[in-house]
């Protein structure tokens, strides 16, 4: 791995065995979410010395921002996840996941969000419909602040050692991000997908989870990449819960606004990816109540 994805310990997000930093082996979901266009944002604040400490926070008072909304989103995730009552038709999404570590590394312009399968052994998967829930919330809350996010998401077997987790799905994660994903939207691994693909057969808990799972994915047509779908009607009721047509509204005023904006500069690469976006949402915007 590039010595830009060397990770630094950002946060800790809540779970039930929290705190426990023994070396340890484990299947490991690993989501990457990368802000796009973050050192574009950095490279315009130049080089040129500040003359005092308010020009500083405005020069760079964009690129903190940005990076504030990733973290903060995920902390706020992990407490209204403490706050959700178990009901009947929710919960294994709404009791178990409350019990799951996501560890939150990385610097800069992304984040790293880690949960070890295993804890739970009534229901393994949790820890990743954890990682996929806390993965959709960061999109949209990034996306509805004007702040694109792309990423990819993947389970792997891995060693966390001495505060850091070594594992070949953080490689795959990194790599759907930055090399697969172009334009705003979260790439699923084809090792997560293959298990889910096994377990849905289960007639157990396992496999009732993994069918939750499996319905949130989708196949770009352009590509045929599987994403995660996190507007569908799917995500409308595990995942996004919580979240209104006024979010949906806003990440499609943005795209149209990004998508005209790129077309009128000439960026026609930036155009086409906001092109994608609003082609993927224009669909999905009557399941919020929208039209286009």
């Amino acid at each position: 791995m590039s010595k830009r994805h060397r990770k630094k310990r950002a946060s800790f997000v809540r779970g039930q065995s929290g705190g426990n930093d023994a070396d340890h082996t484990a299947v490991w979901a690993v989501s990457f979410l990368d802000l796009m266009g973050y050192r574009r944002d950095l490279e315009a604040v130049g080089d040129r010395p500040a003359v005092d400490e308010d020009e500083v926070h405005r020069r760079f008072g964009n690129v903190v921002e940005r990076r504030r909304i990733l973290v903060e989103v995920l902390k706020m995730h992990s407490e209204r996840l403490s706050r959700i009552t178990p009901d009947g038709r929710h919960r294994l999404v709404s009791f178990y996941r409350q019990r799951v570590d996501i560890r939150v590394t990385g610097f800069s312009d992304s984040v790293f969000l880690e949960s070890a399968f295993g804890h739970l052994p009534d229901s393994p998967l949790i820890a990743l419909n954890s990682v996929i829930d806390a993965s959709i919330a960061a999109f949209f809350v990034n996306l509805g602040a004007e702040s694109p996010l792309r990423g990819g998401i993947d389970i792997g077997y891995g060693l966390w050692s001495k505060g850091h987790l070594y594992t070949a799905a953080t490689v795959r994660a990194v790599a759907l991000g930055e090399e697969c994903a172009k334009y705003p939207r979260i790439l699923v691994g084809n090792s997560l997908i293959r298990t889910i693909e096994s377990l849905a057969t289960n007639q157990d808990e396992v496999g009732q989870l993994a069918r939750i799972i499996q319905s949130v994915f989708y196949e770009d047509p352009e590509d045929h990449r599987i994403g995660l779908d996190f507007m569908g009607l799917a995500s409308q009721g595990s995942y996004a819960r919580g979240f209104t047509p006024d979010h949906v509204r806003k990440i499609w005023l943005f795209a149209r606004k990004s998508q005209q904006e790129c077309a009128a500069r000439g960026m026609s690469k930036e155009s086409g990816y906001y092109d994608r976006l609003l082609g993927y949402m224009k669909p999905r915007l009557p399941l919020w109540g929208l039209s286009g």
